[in-house]
């Protein structure tokens, strides 16, 4: 591993692309496509579920994420930075332990809220569209919050370690019995519904114990106080860098359902599907950016070469959304039917939401690398407000359309913020004007060719010449 770190600071910029790149695929790809495997289930689903189950499908699936992000606290990035402060074996043991140790401890006290406050919680959440079925499957989401845990320490364990023959093995491998698993519940089960969440438990419970056969040379019995200690500082203002993103899908769905109800959360869940593509190569790049600036950020060309890379990937990924955005009607076709259609509208605002995002936690890197990881806990916050208070603006006005823009508008603002944070924190300083205005024309073009061209052969046209410009 050390040998590998070695050579990326000595190599040249093509070859810290070529180094990024392969991460990207591997680690990134395989994280991006576990986040995301809910796409290529999209087509079953939505041929065996009614719309309004799609919608109460679609409402339930953020508790799992932002549960997951409670639990990881912030030790996934505390792992990543004291691991590599010692060379010492027993303290790397010490490292991991303390970490994974924590995680199962808070797993544990979020199932008995959940369990003590099930009704209160879903009463809260999800007001009017609550019924009886959702309290069982709320049970069964408990089940998978606790044997998910496991699995998601190791692969980000063997992330940070360049595991990857056993990362590939945990990640495909539970992709694969996951897909098969959730078809064949639905399939035969007759609640189709709470079908989709039982086909996970034994799949979650089998990569469970293989997880824990990938992290036994890494774990020991007990918790360094001290250390603990310091992770503790340092992770839980992380908490909520990992927490609010994971609110968002629960936030925007949340005031859907209150304004304009459970089918309008379908055909937004099913634009999401769409943009979610996009997703994929975001969040392989994000992925294996992590360890790629914590190898570089002391060289003394960083700080090009960070530019250059989110150069490249703005122009790169603000193309493919072109063609997601001009290609979305087919999309749409097949993973679902045309009583989605409304759903077409967020494709564009979504995929560049997920872009700025992507953008803006690079940029804000100075925060974690100058260690005062408490500017998050004033941050954070703030842009969770800003994003409310948008979304209750545009979302009665502009129905789903208004809730992605919504989305967007908020990105935007917090990139900004973010950035400007990080750039006074550490002296990593990125072009931020540029990137914005970059991204901005890239989504007014697909507004362009989504909104004002009606023709289907003129529109492919012309939506060709205006990427060409772009």
């Amino acid at each position: 591993m050390e040998d590998q770190v070695e050579k990326l600071k000595n190599s040249n910029t093509w070859d810290k692309f070529r180094f990024l790149a392969k991460d990207s695929f591997v680690y990134g790809g395989l994280s991006a496509l576990t986040k995301f495997f809910s796409i290529f289930l999209t087509p079953v689903l939505t041929g065996f579920l009614a719309k309004e189950e799609y919608g109460n499908m679609d409402i339930l699936n953020p508790i799992l994420a932002t549960s997951a992000t409670i639990i990881v606290f912030g030790m996934d990035s505390a792992v990543a930075r004291f691991y590599y402060n010692t060379d010492d074996v027993v303290q790397r043991k010490l490292v991991v332990s303390n970490a994974f140790w924590t995680q199962i401890v808070v797993s544990g006290l979020i199932l008995i809220l959940l369990f003590l406050f099930k009704e209160e919680f879903l009463s809260l959440y999800l007001g009017v569209s609550n019924n009886n079925k959702q309290a069982g499957i709320l049970f069964i989401l408990m089940i998978l919050i606790f044997f998910t845990t496991p699995i998601r320490f190791a692969q980000n364990l063997l992330r940070w370690t360049f595991k990857r023959k056993q990362f590939l093995i945990l990640s495909i491998g539970f992709i694969l019995v996951n897909f098969i698993s959730i078809i064949l519940s639905v399939k035969f089960m007759q609640d189709k519904l709470e079908a989709v969440y039982l086909g996970q438990v034994i799949p979650s419970v089998v990569f469970a114990l293989l997880s824990l056969f990938f992290l036994r040379p890494h774990l020991v019995f007990k918790i360094e106080t001290r250390l603990l200690r310091k992770m503790l500082i340092y992770g839980i203002p992380l908490v909520i860098v990992a927490f609010i993103p994971a609110l968002v899908p629960a936030i925007d769905r949340y005031v859907i359902n209150k304004h304009l109800g459970l089918e309008d959360v379908a055909n937004y869940g099913i634009g999401y599907r769409i943009a979610s593509f996009v997703g994929i190569p975001i969040l392989s790049i994000n992925t294996a950016l992590g360890p790629f600036i914590l190898s570089l950020y002391k060289e003394k060309d960083a700080e090009r070469i960070f530019n250059l890379i989110l150069n490249a990937v703005i122009i790169v990924i603000s193309t493919l959304i072109m063609i997601i955005s001009i290609m979305s009607p087919l999309f749409l076709n097949i993973l679902a039917s045309k009583d989605f259609s409304e759903g077409l509208l967020v494709v564009a605002p979504l995929c560049f939401y997920l872009l700025v995002e992507m953008q803006r936690t690079i940029s804000s890197v100075g925060i974690d690398l100058s260690m005062k990881t408490y500017w998050n806990l004033i941050l954070y916050p703030l842009s969770t407000i800003i994003l409310y208070i948008i979304l209750e603006i545009l979302t009665p006005r502009f129905g789903i359309f208004g809730a992605a823009n919504a989305l967007m508008i908020s990105g935007i603002i917090n990139y900004i913020l973010f950035t400007i944070v990080g750039i006074r924190l550490f002296p990593i300083k990125y072009n931020l004007g540029d990137k914005i205005l970059v991204m901005l024309l890239a989504y007014g073009i697909c507004l362009l060719n989504q909104f004002y061209l009606s023709d289907t052969a003129l529109q492919g046209i012309l939506a060709f010449l205006n990427s060409l410009f772009f």
